[in-house]
């Protein structure tokens, strides 16, 4: 393994992609001292099922949390379901531009900013906003 390998490697944050996302992985690089945080493919077999289909009544986001993790689906436009294994609930206002132009605040999750901060986007042509 890449940390046996470089001991030194601990204490990092990994910002992942769909595809690399899990939840086995975040309980190992746990174990390693590390974190991660990604968007995640809700047909997952270790996910809960209400975060696999979740029913948004009045809130935008549903969370679960595991041990040191946190399950994350956000609805805006579209569903955006992410995992991170440090980090916690909070919800920031945000300003967004819409085609139209018109201006308009949004309530978005920490984790989701964070993110496409530190990612470079999720689906970027859902969150134009922030390029």
């Amino acid at each position: 393994m890449l940390l046996d390998k470089i001991p030194g490697a601990q204490g990092h944050h990994m910002y992942t992609d769909r595809y690399y996302t899990s939840y086995v992985l975040a309980q190992e690089l746990v174990k390693l001292n590390c974190h991660i945080t990604g968007t995640i493919l809700t047909n997952k077999k270790e996910l809960p099922s209400g975060i696999k289909k979740p029913k948004f009544v009045k809130q935008s986001t549903v969370s679960y949390r595991r041990n040191k993790t946190l399950l994350l689906a956000w609805k805006d436009k579209r569903q955006v379901t992410c995992l991170t294994t440090t980090g916690d609930i909070g919800i920031e206002t945000v300003r967004r531009i819409t085609r139209g132009g018109v201006e308009m605040m949004i309530k978005k999750p920490n984790i989701i900013s964070n993110y496409i901060k530190y990612m470079g986007g999720v689906d970027r042509a859902v969150f134009s906003e922030n390029r």
